[in-house]
């Protein structure tokens, strides 16, 4: 099916039949222009909540007219999506976690790299409407796009309150869900605040247990496990980036998402808390170093400090989703050294490692595990071997030394010297 334009629709589409509001199963409901705000009247954007009732386990929307279009038509192209089920199951379940309320656990061993759970969004909301619409108006809207859904307490059961307080303005509830249980996406060029509600169950920790991936084709998220899971251990993801040191994770995650991290690596005490930091910073250091050594061509220099401080401190740290990344990158600056043999070593665990998590790699996954993809790192393996196998028949081709007459010939040598 080719791709195709739609059209935009705001508030007229009231008064037009319910088949021009496709692939919308309500009319768009639209706020006013924000005349307040002291940004000129050519900038300001008015916001619409657009509901697809039967994608996945239904979808509302808060965007402009013209980039919902563009939605549209990734709901249009996107393959018959079903609702996820549900995460209470042999391999998951719901559970009391100390310290934390609800959370998810692992309900039967679990290796690294399996997909532990696909969800679809039920709420994406464009990060400019609260810089464009009265707050209250954003409260309606959000308020909405909740109650379009099939069944809203998909969204509404993930407040801790559940109902919204005697008194309280439609849509605060709402609100405060997406503020603190939304993930950052991007799709077709525009910024989102994503509700996915099964992962929102998902607890953060700093040294995580799994990672999430968002597929910009068909605007769902996957949970994979980062490392291997035992049974009854909590499954966990991490709400900021990797990297960052102890008190900018808690300074982010007390700003962002209103809680202090307790995780283990945050409860370990000051002391272990000063070591990680130390080596944190120690890898911002020494990849600064690196590409220094690459600019100046020293690639050998380069080599020894990915080998021998690097790639380690990455490991314990857990800095990256999974070491293909870095297996690649030592791969390539072995090949641009000219050491064949270590570059093929590291171009095949880089594969490797890639094909461990191909499973959790959709076509539209917006965080590849690696900056080239799968297809692409096979290619550059093949072409090493073949780069290998050429060399060893060269080598096989080069006339062979005849001992006993090289032998023969040092004796004569030795004879003349002799005399």
């Amino acid at each position: 099916m080719s791709r195709q334009c739609q059209i935009p629709v705001g508030n007229d589409a009231v008064q037009l039949p319910p088949s021009s509001w496709s692939p919308w199963s309500h009319p768009p409901a639209c706020s006013e222009v924000n005349t307040t705000t002291s940004k000129p009247a050519s900038d300001t954007l008015r916001f619409c909540v657009y509901t697809h009732a039967s994608y996945g386990g239904g979808i509302s929307i808060v965007a402009t007219p013209e980039t919902a279009a563009g939605l549209a038509a990734v709901l249009d192209q996107a393959s018959v999506a079903k609702a996820a089920p549900p995460i209470n199951g042999p391999h998951l379940k719901i559970q009391h976690i100390p310290g934390k309320g609800l959370g998810v656990v692992a309900g039967q061993a679990i290796p690294r790299g399996t997909v532990l759970l696909r969800d679809h969004a039920r709420l994406l909301a464009d990060v400019r409407f609260p810089l464009h619409v009265r707050r209250a108006q954003g409260q309606t809207l959000l308020h909405k796009a909740a109650g379009r859904l099939p069944d809203p307490d998909d969204v509404r059961s993930l407040s801790r309150s559940v109902k919204a307080k005697p008194g309280e303005a439609r849509g605060v509830l709402e609100e405060n869900i997406l503020s603190t249980n939304s993930f950052a996406v991007t799709v077709e060029g525009f910024a989102y605040m994503a509700l996915f509600p099964e992962i929102a169950r998902i607890n953060h920790a700093c040294k995580p247990t799994a990672l999430t991936r968002f597929n910009n084709k068909d605007l769902t998220q996957q949970v994979v496990a980062f490392r291997d899971i035992e049974p009854d251990e909590e499954i966990t993801i991490s709400y900021t980036d990797f990297g960052l040191t102890h008190d900018t994770r808690q300074e982010t995650l007390k700003r962002r998402w209103g809680f202090s991290c307790t995780c283990d690596l945050c409860s370990g005490g000051p002391d272990a808390t000063a070591v990680s930091d130390v080596r944190r910073r120690r890898v911002t250091a020494l990849r600064a170093e690196v590409v220094a050594h690459l600019q100046q061509g020293a690639f050998d220099t380069a080599i020894a400090a990915y080998e021998g401080e690097l790639l380690s401190l990455v490991r314990t740290e857990q800095l990256a989703e999974h070491m293909g990344e870095h297996y690649e990158v030592l791969a390539r600056l072995h090949l641009a050294a000219g050491n064949r043999t270590a570059a093929a070593t590291y171009a095949q665990r880089a594969l490797d490692e890639l094909e461990t998590f191909q499973g959790a790699i959709d076509p539209g996954s917006v965080a590849r595990p690696s900056g080239n993809s799968l297809e692409e790192m096979r290619a550059f393996v093949k072409a090493l071997r073949r780069q290998d196998e050429r060399q060893k028949k060269q080598q096989k081709k080069r006339p062979k030394t005849n001992k006993k007459g090289k032998r023969q010939q040092n004796k004569q040598n030795q004879g003349k010297g002799g005399q």
